[in-house]
């Protein structure tokens, strides 16, 4: 009988409880690539569908990601607090306007 490989608990709860770093994130998604079965990477992750997008639009927010979910505020409102605070030009600044333009159409398409 062959071993199973073991499944790590979800990337962003380890991320939370401080036992990841940001970095581990591709060793997870490289777990999911090896075998992805029938969960969505977003869900492999153990984050929702926004967070997961924020993060492919701005690799940095996981720290904004874990901020909104563990003050039960909106990412939204997280993202656009992170905007006031830096440079509009910056190419992080329109990254995070555009993932925060693509919350609008969406929202308002539902």
């Amino acid at each position: 009988m062959s071993e199973k490989q073991r499944v790590p608990d979800p990337f962003f709860h380890m991320y939370l409880k401080r036992e990841v770093s940001a970095d581990d994130i591709d060793d997870f998604i490289e777990i999911w690539h090896q075998k992805p079965g029938r969960k969505k990477i977003f869900e492999f992750l153990g984050m929702t569908k926004e967070e997961y997008f924020l993060w492919l639009c701005d690799p940095e927010s996981l720290a904004e990601i874990a901020r909104a979910r563990t003050a039960g505020i909106s990412l939204a409102g997280v993202v656009s607090s992170v905007l006031a605070g830096i440079p509009t030009d910056s190419s992080r600044a329109k990254q995070l306007r555009r993932w925060l333009q693509q919350q609008t159409e969406s929202h308002a398409a539902k």
